[in-house]
């Protein structure tokens, strides 16, 4: 993916008059994907799950750290998974003891986004890092767990106000 900047301005050089070749030519990338934007698809498309995250939407005062974010995304993505049956939704990364850094780097980046509580359990050749979160506290939601793999919002104002940052349940 492009960095939005370049479909910008390619779409600026085209506006102005010049060629799809020329346009290419000029930002360094192919025709083909020059023309997509162009031509195709000259708005860019945006999810509904952009629209509906209260963390993506524009003009909304974004208390998270987007870098710190965006690290945590990446360690839940390659090593992480939720676990539904504790009293409260944990977050566990699992990091290997050979990279002591990248342990100090989960702590602190689950700190900064989401977390009332960090430990580190020990395990044989790893680590692993579990917070208990805050993501519906952040946004005022009132929540228990009704079961032990089963979160539930239940009141008419938490289900509003949950609706209005990830979008109804159909």
């Amino acid at each position: 993916m492009h960095p939005p900047e370049i479909r910008a301005r390619a779409r600026r050089l085209h506006l102005s008059g010049a060629s799809i070749a020329d346009v290419a030519r000029s930002v360094g990338l192919s025709y083909r994907t020059v023309w997509h934007w162009c031509r195709d698809r000259p708005e860019p498309v945006v999810h509904v799950t952009a629209l509906r995250c209260f963390r993506c939407r524009e003009g909304v005062d974004n208390p998270t750290d987007q870098p710190a974010y965006a690290y945590l995304l990446g360690l839940y993505l390659g090593d992480g998974h939720l676990v539904t049956s504790a009293r409260v939704p944990v977050l566990r990364i699992t990091c290997s003891n050979a990279w002591p850094g990248l342990i100090e780097a989960c702590d602190s980046v689950m700190r900064a986004v989401l977390a009332t509580k960090v430990q580190r359990i020990p395990k044989i050749g790893c680590v692993s890092v579990e917070s208990s979160g805050k993501a519906l506290d952040l946004l005022d939601i009132r929540w228990r767990m009704n079961l032990p793999w089963s979160l539930s919002v239940a009141r008419r104002d938490a289900v509003a106000a949950l609706d209005r940052h990830v979008g109804p349940k159909f």
